[in-house]
């Protein structure tokens, strides 16, 4: 009399179980490496961004302020690293005044990126500086690109920020513009 009506309360078998997570496994090991891919992907745009964005402002203050603005990297946050051309250490935007040209304004810092990404120049440049007019000085080679890779690599999610004579910025993905 107490079991009159088991149907009612029958749950899955075993064998419905084992089938629902074999599908979920197979399904798993497919999405996973388009998923680092895609994380990947987004780190070196953001990486890219962050860079673009610091150039942005470095060229609005020189032309704000009418005075030369330079961008470098630093490891400190209050000193600009010479011997070093990976801009994920981290960087600094200061402000020289022409009324106290041997004192130095800190505008912005960005500490060290975490992880073991890299964004680097490709003519070794450690820092750029902006004239009054907003136009970036001692650009080796004229123009400079810097380039986004992730690690472990991957070329499909690499990203670079191209600086002109000018002082246009662009950001580029992989075959658009990015070698």
């Amino acid at each position: 009399m107490r079991y009159k009506n088991l149907k009612l309360f029958a749950g899955i078998s075993l064998v419905e179980l084992l089938t629902v997570l074999a599908i979920i496994g197979i399904v798993t090991t497919i999405a996973t490496p388009s998923f680092v891919g895609l994380i990947q992907k987004f780190r070196a745009v953001g990486e890219a961004n962050g860079l673009a964005g610091a150039l942005a402002v470095a060229r609005s203050e020189a032309i704000r302020q009418g005075a030369p603005v330079t961008l470098c990297i630093s490891t400190d946050g209050t000193t600009c690293a010479t011997n070093e051309n990976n801009w994920l250490l981290g960087w600094v935007i200061f402000a020289t005044p022409l009324a106290a040209p041997d004192t130095r304004v800190r505008l912005r810092v960005q500490n060290r990126w975490k992880g073991t990404d890299q964004l680097v120049a490709t003519a070794a440049t450690s820092a750029i500086v902006f004239n009054r007019d907003g136009f970036p000085t001692g650009l080796p080679a004229g123009a400079v690109t810097f380039q986004a890779d992730t690690s472990p690599p991957n070329p499909a999610a690499r990203h670079c920020v191209t600086l002109s004579l000018t002082g246009r910025r662009q950001v580029l993905a992989h075959g658009k513009g990015c070698p």
